[in-house]
């Protein structure tokens, strides 16, 4: 069974600007910057191969990548906050 890269780009971006490093940086010896942003954009699917190389460049474990990268984006943290303050002064 193929696993699902639905979520990948939103992962790959966080983690990539976590490292604080740029589309090109990250591409360097994988693939092309557009292919990033492609990616980062959910426009394209990757091969396992290019998954593999793209977790070793973030010094990512493989599989919570891939796992990361199937899961749903969950909601940023400072809408929960905003959420609480808004609730209370109600």
């Amino acid at each position: 069974m193929k696993p699902s890269y639905s979520h990948l780009g939103f992962y790959l971006k966080q983690v990539r600007k976590e490292k604080k490093l740029t589309q090109t940086k990250l591409a360097e010896g994988i693939c092309s910057r557009s292919y990033i942003s492609l990616l980062e954009q959910g426009q394209v699917t990757p091969s396992p191969e290019i998954v593999t190389q793209l977790a070793q460049k973030l010094k990512v474990d493989l599989q919570e990548f891939i796992v990361a990268a199937s899961r749903k984006r969950k909601p940023c943290r400072c809408w929960s906050v905003r959420w609480k303050d808004s609730a209370s002064k109600a």
